[in-house]
């Protein structure tokens, strides 16, 4: 079988993340947040995101298939899956500076102060992965909310 990539789609979407990462990362560092730059990298992080869907839904095989939208497990687990990693990488980004500045210890003990942390993701990431592929059940992970 001959499979068609989708390279507009994928050079679009990572013109779009780049867009947004820049916007996050310069924004109330290096330029104000009201500044000409920001802005710009906003309006082209959305301006992106709309080519994108455009692109996606007229291509052969699209690199994110819209459809999978109407699904609920899909989309559900896609804005969970954004609020934890938004959690996560600000926590693993965030800690090492916060271990050195207030607490004033080294680089190296700031890193080795994460590895709980990296050691729990490691150990529920793969425990929950092989209960998963044994039992066929997803929903239990995250366990959904008790309806009265």
């Amino acid at each position: 079988m001959h499979h068609v990539i989708d390279y507009i789609g994928s050079i679009v979407l990572a013109l779009a993340a780049t867009s947004f990462i820049l916007l996050t990362s310069l924004g109330g560092t290096t330029y104000k947040w009201d500044s000409a730059p920001i802005w710009i990298l906003g309006v082209a992080g959305v301006v992106l995101v709309g080519v994108f869907v455009l692109v996606e839904r007229r291509a052969v095989e699209p690199v994110l298939p819209l459809h999978l939208f109407s699904l609920r497990a899909f989309w559900v687990t896609s804005v969970v899956g954004f609020i934890v990693g938004f959690a996560m990488f600000g926590a693993i980004t965030y800690l090492p500076a916060f271990f050195q500045v207030v607490r004033g210890i080294s680089p190296t003990l700031s890193g080795l102060q994460l590895l709980p942390l990296m050691a729990g993701l490691l150990v529920v990431s793969i425990g929950s992965g092989q209960i998963i592929s044994k039992t066929g059940k997803y929903r239990f992970w995250p366990s959904p909310v008790p309806r009265s």
